[in-house]
């Protein structure tokens, strides 16, 4: 921490990785909607996961690392395969007692509210289908996300703000990224969706961000948010 930056502000990042997500799922949508019924679910998702990675990499590539804000090494991806593997595994070794936490804290948050969010990645009862899910939401999901509030925002934030404040900012981008666009059959339903998936991803989230202040390192998120998500999935 400590080291002055330049680049645009995480938040006006954000704004900008949604804006251009949103559009990008439209440019190749619209095309496929002749051919919707014949694309599996789970491979729908697995297109929507590569579409968001590349969004997620071109935005981070154009708007901090092509002007020099950052590069790919201070946002923590660095050291050789042989170390890359080594903090994957550690932050691995995190999942269980993280997703414990989270099984708390979302059994609680779905009695007071009395709903509970729907799984982003629902069973396809296929091998095929569980395979490309967990392509989508424990191989890709993890990498580009981490990038993203771990790399990029927090380390931003950590050096103009500390690490507790980047922790907490981070975090909290991290939350609203996932239920920006949850839904409902009424709008009491969709803020209550909202709210319980917003405060049962914050252990997680915190968890995440307290690994990456710790290591210095992007692999060992990355490695907690893959083995978390494979879990659940």
């Amino acid at each position: 921490s400590g080291a002055s930056y330049a680049g645009p502000s995480p938040v006006l990042v954000f704004v900008a990785v949604i804006a251009t997500g949103r559009f990008a799922g439209y440019v190749v949508g619209i095309p496929l909607l002749q051919v919707a019924d014949a694309i599996p679910p789970a491979l729908g998702n697995l297109l929507a996961a590569v579409i968001l990675g590349v969004v997620f990499l071109g935005v981070l590539r154009l708007t901090v690392v092509g002007p020099g804000a950052l590069d790919w090494a201070s946002m923590g991806l660095r050291g050789d395969i042989g170390r890359a593997a080594r903090e994957l595994l550690g932050g691995a070794a995190y999942a269980i007692p993280v997703i414990l936490v989270t099984a708390v804290v979302a059994a609680l948050a779905v009695q007071l509210a009395g709903v509970a969010p729907p799984s982003p990645l629902p069973p396809t009862g296929t091998a095929g289908g569980l395979l490309l899910h967990l392509l989508a939401g424990a191989v890709l999901a993890p990498f580009y996300e981490e990038l993203l509030f771990r790399g990029f925002a927090l380390r931003v934030w950590w050096s103009t703000h500390g690490p507790r404040t980047a922790i907490v900012r981070s975090s909290l981008l991290f939350v609203v990224a996932h239920v920006l666009f949850v839904g409902g059959g009424s709008f009491r339903e969709a803020v209550s969706l909202a709210v319980v998936g917003g405060i049962v991803r914050v252990p997680v989230a915190v968890f995440l961000g307290w690994l990456y202040v710790r290591t210095g390192s992007l692999w060992a998120p990355i490695g907690l948010h893959a083995a978390f998500n494979a879990v659940l999935i």
